[in-house]
C-alpha cells in the first residue's frame, strides 16, 4: 500500500463520522405519528436538532418511527446511549416545554 491509500484509510470514518446529519424528515413524521400538531413538531424538531447530536436526534426519529410515543422514544435513547444523550435532552427541557404550550 502507498502513503495516499493509508491515510485515506484512515480517515474514511472520521469523515463518516462528522457527516452524520440530523434526519429533520423523519423527525417531523414521527411527532406527527406521536400526536403533535404540525406546529409543534416543527417546534420540537428544531429544538431536539439544536441540542441533541445527530446520532441521538436520528435515534429519536426511528422509535417515533417504529410507533413508540414521544415519551417512550426519548427514554430508550436514554437507555441506550446514556449519560451523554441525558445531559443533552436536559439541556433542551425548558425549551421542548415551551413547544408543548
Amino acid at each position: 500500500m502507498n502513503k495516499r491509500t493509508i491515510v485515506a484509510l484512515a480517515l474514511t470514518p472520521l469523515v463518516a463520522l462528522g457527516c452524520t446529519k440530523a434526519d429533520t424528515d423523519a423527525m417531523l413524521t414521527g411527532l406527527g405519528n406521536a400526536g403533535l400538531t404540525p406546529a409543534e413538531a416543527e417546534c420540537y424538531s428544531g429544538v431536539l436538532a439544536e441540542h441533541l447530536k445527530a446520532k441521538y436526534y436520528n435515534e429519536v426519529a426511528a422509535n417515533l418511527l417504529e410507533g413508540e410515543g414521544l415519551s417512550q422514544a426519548l427514554n430508550r435513547g436514554r437507555r441506550k446511549y446514556g449519560e451523554e444523550f441525558s445531559e443533552q435532552h436536559s439541556n433542551a427541557r425548558n425549551d421542548l416545554a415551551a413547544c408543548l404550550r
